[in-house]
């Protein structure tokens, strides 16, 4: 049996997580992160569903502003969203290696969760048609529920990257190129061509974008 009080303590450092530490707001801007896996409580679901709406807007958010949005734009009570950040804050994690152990908690949970609706559909459907071993066929009820069980399957996918607009790409760059600059490290990955990667300094730095152009007939075929 799943433990419900872990569950919603995971949900409680993420949110702190992607609130208040960097490494935890990178990971919300880089990262799909579905509203539907914070099911503890209806305060969780507010929150990520915020955060997300604000992301999407390209505006970002910080403390101030989730809490201007859950009070104006969701109905929260002040006092108790502050309170409720406090909590957030408390409980938060800063490292990216929790942070994804703690997502794809989330993430199994709720398949699980998925399953077994699905368990009791299954029965709730055999009993409804009477199937029995000697005088049924089980061809298309199979076919349902393993359609059913690769939705569940493809629904998160191992790739947690999400597609992102021109404008979030550009913000993501920035923020990549400022972390370089300050840790002063470079992750290079050569381009395969000798001359190139002199050109670059060792080759395309890690998460960052390379446009390599020039003119008609100048030899870039």
């Amino acid at each position: 049996m799943r433990n419900k009080e872990n569950i919603k303590e995971v949900e409680i450092s993420l949110l702190g997580s992607f609130l208040f530490t960097e490494k935890g707001k990178r990971y919300l801007e880089q990262n799909r992160v579905d509203n539907k896996l914070f099911r503890q409580n209806s305060i969780n679901q507010k929150t990520i569903k915020a955060m997300n709406a604000l992301l999407e807007t390209g505006a970002g958010y910080n403390e101030d502003i989730l809490l201007r949005q859950l009070v104006e734009d969701v109905g929260c009570e002040e006092e108790k969203i502050k309170s409720y950040f406090s909590v957030l804050k408390q409980l938060k994690v800063d490292d990216v290696k929790t942070i994804r152990v703690y997502m794809k908690m989330l993430v199994n949970d709720y398949k699980i969760q998925r399953f077994l609706n699905l368990a009791s559909e299954m029965h709730d459907e055999a009993e409804r048609r009477k199937i029995t071993p000697l005088k049924s066929s089980l061809e298309s009820f199979e076919e349902k529920f393993a359609d059913a069980v690769r939705d569940i399957q493809e629904e998160f996918p191992e790739n947690e990257r999400k597609e992102v607009n021109m404008a979030q790409g550009y913000n993501l760059v920035l923020n990549k190129a400022e972390e370089t600059r300050e840790t002063g490290k470079r992750d290079t990955i050569s381009t395969g061509y000798r001359e190139i990667n002199h050109v670059f300094n060792g080759g395309h730095v890690r998460g960052t974008y390379s446009i390599i152009a020039g003119r008609p007939a100048m030899g870039k075929t």
